[in-house]
């Protein structure tokens, strides 16, 4: 997972600033540009473990259920490090 290096300092504040955009939503904007990041990061270290999980015990709905729900909340980690 990755968290980046510059969330709220960027080049671009100042101009989004004189947007008519508030402040939380130039905030969540950026934060969910970082989530959306993280679900890459983590599908792609699930999805290895998942299928070699396969072979020892069958997939059934619970299994994925659990991978869903660690895909979607493990992102959240790091932006709560970093906010």
């Amino acid at each position: 997972m990755q968290v980046g290096p510059i969330i709220f300092k960027s080049e671009d504040s100042e101009y989004l600033f004189s947007l008519p955009l508030t402040k939380h939503q130039i905030i969540f904007s950026k934060l969910f540009n970082v989530y959306i990041r993280n679900i890459f990061y983590v599908l792609i270290v699930m999805i290895p473990c998942i299928l070699s999980y396969a072979g020892f015990i069958n997939i059934n709905e619970t299994v994925v259920l659990l991978f869903i729900i660690c895909c979607l909340f493990i992102p959240f980690i790091p932006i709560l490090i970093s906010v």
